[in-house]
């Protein structure tokens, strides 16, 4: 592999600490301050400091030297976490109300969708977005985790009323994110003869089978998941829908909306609980991110220490409970009927509302690839899914030369997608939109955790070989000039053919986190232990059955007695062996290259006492 994380993740972290670094933390980026930009530039530290055991910043005396040196801008070992903590404290105090409930305000990230140039109303800033529920969750367990692991070390009473004031408000923005994800789920239902039924009968329906008996088999699929998951709903947005499906003919889909979604009950008696406006369909892109924070609530970082409290141990069970319902969904439309070409291998994927876009495609494959991963046999399935990801990257220009005017560079990079987010000119406004440009990144971290699901091979080599491709594509977007030098995303030098690319002299905290959760994801890729090798085990245990014969004769025709140095020699050739015979099963390429030297070894041996033979016989 072509990429360095950890290298990569300190030269980002230094060209951090040079744009936030500034006696207190800098805040701000292309598109000014909001709820999501300021917890990516929060993120871009705190996801590899408490992901990665050897990026850590909550002890001083464990941090690593060249940790130290790419932060030193901020102050010394001592000084950098505690900069960290007034940095999440003054999140926590901007994003909430005077009485503490925690504020998801879309602000500056949405624009007018029939006018993206028209400002956003002061209003309009204040709707409430999933994007900010699912960072907020991941960034509240980031806090948590961090300042949790720094109290030992804090000495000071003031620094230690900080970290109490720190946890606390983290707890509360984690809860009110988990609540705003559970009021923004929904369970669509239609009619097959609806335009959402006939749209979702065409995309999976491809194998030839007549609509009648396409539409019996989703039936049957919902009477699955209703057995499995819908039954199980009974608290927020879905509840009634999964009941009135029970005995319905109708179809459905499910997932989260871009919010609250209109007529959200309340779910249990926090406060700050607004009323909901988002259509009651599931979006693509929310649903995605919806998933990648949930996920983050029942990993071993969170569990283990027991961050959550009792509340939210019921909260994320019921997250869980929609998480698995939605991964169990899409990965069956991705693959539904019993053709030769799944439904998300004709690109691009068509939402039910009559979008269109490869990005949207590698959504949906992604969320199959979580749900396929947890079965037997599933590498022939994910092999088909490695080739998809290459076909999204060429037709998304990132490993094939774009054209004048290309189209697909306006949908996938600059601008991006823009979907209309349906019921936000509900107060008479005219309705939002939000742009998502992220569809590089996100195949670089799609195509890296595929790779770690493949045994050593050429399909590993492929995937692998891709991510190095986008890899690439996202160098050359790396902005080279100014104070945000190391940082992202500036298009124009990956799409030379294209003019009138921007030439950005702001840092995108949108492409930037992404872009470190993406060498997240490379760092166990590359540190892992190599995975044994059939071929290389074969062969290893024949060149040991050759040695070992080679041996055996050097034995019995050379010198009997210990202490003479041929003796040594043959002795030391045999621990090498033993050494080599202990490693073959978990790295043969290692018992290769052992057996190989003691063969050398024993080949001069026997061309030497032949040619002894050959002169005394003489």
């Amino acid at each position: 592999m072509l990429i360095r994380p950890r290298q990569e993740i300190l030269d980002a972290w230094e060209a951090i600490a040079r744009l936030s670094a500034g006696g207190e933390w800098r805040w701000g980026g292309r598109g000014g301050r909001n709820s999501i930009s300021d917890a990516e530039q929060l993120l871009c530290l705190l996801s590899p400091a408490t992901k990665i055991p050897f990026l850590s910043l909550d002890d001083p005396d464990r941090t690593a030297d060249d940790v130290a040196e790419a932060l030193a801008r901020f102050g010394s070992r001592l000084e950098i976490p505690q900069i960290l903590v007034r940095a999440l404290l003054d999140y926590l105090y901007t994003y909430a109300a005077p009485d503490g409930t925690p504020i998801f305000a879309g602000g500056g990230r949405f624009v007018v969708a029939a006018d993206p140039t028209r400002p956003v109303t002061d209003q309009q800033r204040e709707t409430e977005v999933v994007d900010s529920y699912a960072i907020s969750v991941t960034l509240a367990l980031a806090a948590l985790r961090f300042v949790r692991a720094l109290r030992p070390a804090l000495t000071r009473d003031s620094l230690r009323r900080q970290a109490d004031d720190l946890e606390a408000r983290a707890q509360r923005r984690l809860t009110g994110a988990m609540v705003g994800l559970l009021r923004s789920f929904t369970v669509h239902a239609f009619p097959p003869d609806s335009e959402f039924g006939d749209r979702q009968l065409r995309r999976v329906g491809q194998d030839g089978r007549p609509r009648r008996v396409v539409a019996d088999e989703l039936r049957e699929t919902r009477r699955t998941m209703h057995t499995r998951f819908l039954q199980e709903i009974t608290i927020g947005p879905g509840a009634a829908e999964s009941r009135a499906l029970t005995h319905s003919e109708d179809l459905f889909e499910c997932g989260w909306s871009w919010g609250v979604v209109d007529g959200a009950p309340r779910v249990g008696d926090s406060g700050g609980q607004r009323a909901g406006v988002a259509e009651r369909a599931p979006y693509l892109y929310f649903t995605a991110i919806a998933l990648e924070a949930i996920a983050e609530l029942f990993s071993g970082r969170t569990q283990l220490p027991n961050l959550l409290d009792r509340h939210q141990v019921r909260l994320a069970d019921a997250l869980q409970l929609r998480y698995r319902l939605t991964h169990a969904f899409w990965a069956r439309m991705a693959t539904f009927g019993r053709g030769k070409r799944w439904p998300v291998e004709d690109v691009p994927w068509q939402t039910t509302d009559g979008l269109q876009f490869e990005y949207y495609s590698a959504l949906v494959s992604g969320m199959f690839v979580q749900e396929r991963v947890r079965q037997p046999a599933a590498d022939a399935d994910l092999t088909r899914i490695g080739d998809l990801f290459a076909r999204l990257a060429n037709r998304s220009r990132i490993t094939e030369r774009a054209t004048t005017d290309d189209l697909a560079i306006v949908a996938a990079h600059h601008p991006g997608v823009r979907e209309p987010l349906r019921g936000s000119e509900a107060h008479g406004e005219p309705q939002l939109a939000w742009t998502v440009s992220d569809i590089a990144p996100l195949l670089l971290v799609r195509t890296l955790r595929l790779a770690g699901h493949f045994d050593a091979g050429d399909t590993r080599d492929r995937v692998l070989d891709l991510s190095d491709q986008i890899w690439q594509h996202m160098r050359a977007r790396r902005i080279e000039n100014g104070e945000v030098r190391g940082l992202w995303d500036q298009p124009g030098p990956a799409f030379p053919e294209i003019p009138g690319l921007p030439w950005q002299s702001e840092v995108s905290w949108y492409h930037t986190r992404r872009m470190i959760d993406a060498l997240i994801s490379a760092g166990p890729v590359v540190s892992e232990p190599p995975r044994p090798s059939p071929e290389l085990a074969r062969t290893a245990a024949a060149m040991l059955i050759e040695a070992d014969q080679m041996l055996h004769t050097e034995y019995y025709s050379g010198p009997g007695r210990r202490g003479s140095g041929l003796r040594d020699e043959l002795d030391a050739i045999a621990a090498e062996l033993k050494l080599a015979r202990s490693v073959l099963s978990h790295t043969p390429g290692v018992a290769v290259a052992v057996a190989g030297e003691a063969l050398m070894k024993l080949h001069k041996f026997s061309s030497a006492r032949a040619a002894a033979e050959e002169a005394a016989g003489r």
